[in-house]
């Protein structure tokens, strides 16, 4: 398996609405994609930071699946990018 990892600024006032839009958009998009498995995201409110973790069958599948800006519009700033492989799960 293997993770995209995207980290991003987020103004705090504009926390619920990348949230929701990585709900409504984002995801739904992902889901259409061969070998999504699934994603989390994690928010540090106070710091206006968010985590964005999408998991992958395979390296492949993880970089045909390319990126999405969805967030972009509420972003303080473009993600930094990030893959890595799963070596352990529960």
């Amino acid at each position: 398996m293997f993770a995209r990892v995207n980290t991003r600024q987020i103004p705090p006032e504009k926390m619920d609405e990348a949230i929701q839009m990585y709900q409504d958009k984002t995801l739904p998009e992902r889901k259409t994609h061969k070998g999504f498995v699934g994603a989390y995201v994690l928010t540090d409110r106070s710091a206006g930071k968010i985590l964005a973790i999408s998991l992958w069958e395979t390296e492949a599948d993880l970089k045909a699946a390319g990126t999405s800006s969805y967030v972009d519009a509420v972003a303080g700033g473009p993600p930094s990018r990030e893959s890595y492989e799963v070596s352990a799960q529960v």
